[in-house]
């Protein structure tokens, strides 16, 4: 074993490397290696936050078209059957009823229409978090090199 040793020093001092320098160098070795296993994981958690947001905006999607499959026909009859109301209680024309709860649906439609398009806006789809880890590990890489 101390055989082995020796002969391991000995082919460093051939080599010309110092004590100093092998531990520099192992140092530096280290550091590139967990860097590199850093920037793999950092990767490994973007694809998978990704991959849910991805995941959760075609659930968000798919489920929108089902609701209104079966909101359009609902809110149909809810839409004539108030116009009618309206028309009956208060002697309007059946051209102003329709107008005055065409006024109100549009509005709650451009109302309902303009909250799923914040949900559904690319600000929503970052990768936070991976983003505040790769900052954190940066600076942590920072201080280790300074």
């Amino acid at each position: 074993m101390n055989d082995t040793i020796d002969e391991l020093n000995t082919s460093e001092q051939r080599a010309g490397l110092s004590p100093e320098s092998k531990n520099t160098s192992g140092l530096l070795s280290q550091l590139i290696e967990d860097v590199s296993g850093l920037i793999r994981s950092e990767m490994s958690l973007a694809k998978s936050e990704v991959n849910q947001s991805v995941s959760d905006a075609k659930t968000g999607l798919s489920s929108i078209a089902i609701g209104l499959a079966v909101l359009v026909p609902g809110v149909t009859l809810l839409v004539v059957a108030l116009v009618l109301i309206i028309e009956a209680f208060t002697g309007l024309e059946a051209w102003s009823s329709t107008l005055l709860v065409g006024v109100a649906v549009t509005v709650i439609g451009a109302i309902l229409l303009s909250t799923a398009k914040a949900k559904l806006s690319a600000e929503n789809m970052l990768p936070t978090r991976t983003q505040a880890s790769i900052q954190k590990d940066a600076d942590l890489v920072e201080r280790k090199i300074s």
